[in-house]
């Protein structure tokens, strides 16, 4: 599993991992440029903000419904929502972790 703040280096290793071959240097590309959103969103997690997070995921929304879309890219957009979600819980549970040991 992945743990944000992550390096898109190390991002792109584990989904090419996921994925079982190398990603080419178009699918790096993209991939690299979620990365830093993707931190944003644990970012948001370690401050609790849910306003942010649900923000986010209208945005997403917004997107992924977008019928200019392809269903390729809806995909994409749909994992990407996953990851903006994952990274925003795993700052939210760091944030109670460090809150419990702080006493």
């Amino acid at each position: 599993m992945i743990t944000f703040p992550v390096t898109p280096e190390a991002f792109t290793a584990y989904q090419e991992q996921l994925a079982e071959r190398e990603l080419t240097e178009r699918e790096r590309e993209a991939t690299a440029a979620w990365v830093e959103g993707f931190n944003l969103s644990y970012e948001d997690g370690l401050k609790q903000d849910t306003d942010a997070l649900e923000d986010s995921l209208a945005k997403m929304d917004e997107l992924i419904t977008r019928r200019d879309n392809s269903p390729a890219v809806r995909d994409i957009l749909r994992v990407c929502r996953r990851w903006i979600i994952t990274a925003w819980k795993q700052g939210f549970h760091d944030a109670e972790e460090r809150s419990l040991a702080d006493g």
